[in-house]
């Protein structure tokens, strides 16, 4: 039997050991925490989709217009337009207020629900994107921007959905470096695209 002297050397010698246990814990704890925050952390393309998706849900057509960029907001940076004369020229004071009211048309027909051909996003949850490639777009004035189609892809009722055919198609662009909505296509809605003017 130990000594009561023997007692506290034991325990003294002990609580180095445990201390260093437990830091070891921690330690092992938070880095198990940020490695799985990596893991499901979305890409920016994703993140916007989500962002998108949840606007149409929520019938939130101001998030979803800060979500959107035109292709006229191109055309105004590449011609180095300031924004205080924007409004003056044609991608300002016609292109883009026409586009925007195509986008605007586009949410609007997102929240009807005609048919299975079309997500039922009320009742539907998000779970991430298809991606069907990129392409480049011209721009009217000359010049092209990159353009990236993306599937919804959805859960309802807590079961993944295939919705590779429905509508609508999420088209993408980078705007200073981050991620923007271009437009939802559907087959027979109103696209914001370039409009030629007749003579």
């Amino acid at each position: 039997m130990l000594k009561p002297r023997n007692k506290l050397r034991s325990a003294l010698c002990i609580l180095p050991l445990r201390r260093q246990t437990k830091d070891l814990f921690i330690a092992t704890t938070v880095f198990l925490t940020i490695l799985c925050g990596c893991a499901s952390t979305q890409s920016p393309d994703e993140e916007l989709a989500r962002k998108v998706f949840d606007s149409i849900k929520n019938n939130d057509a101001d998030a979803f217009s800060k979500l959107t960029i035109t292709r006229a907001d191109f055309e105004l940076s590449r011609d180095k337009v300031s924004p205080m004369k924007a409004h003056l020229t044609y991608a300002g004071g016609t292109l883009r207020p026409e586009q925007r009211r195509a986008q605007i048309l586009q949410f609007e027909k997102a929240q009807e629900k005609g048919n299975d051909a079309v997500i039922d996003f009320k009742h539907s949850e998000f779970v991430g994107i298809e991606d069907f490639g990129s392409s480049l777009e011209p721009l009217l004035g000359g010049g092209e921007i990159p353009v990236r189609p993306r599937k919804f892809k959805i859960r309802r009722d807590g079961k993944e959905v295939d919705s590779s055919q429905m509508e609508p198609l999420l088209l993408l662009t980078d705007w200073k470096g981050k991620p923007r909505c271009l437009g939802l296509i559907f087959r027979d809605a109103p696209q914001a695209q370039e409009t030629e003017t007749s003579d």
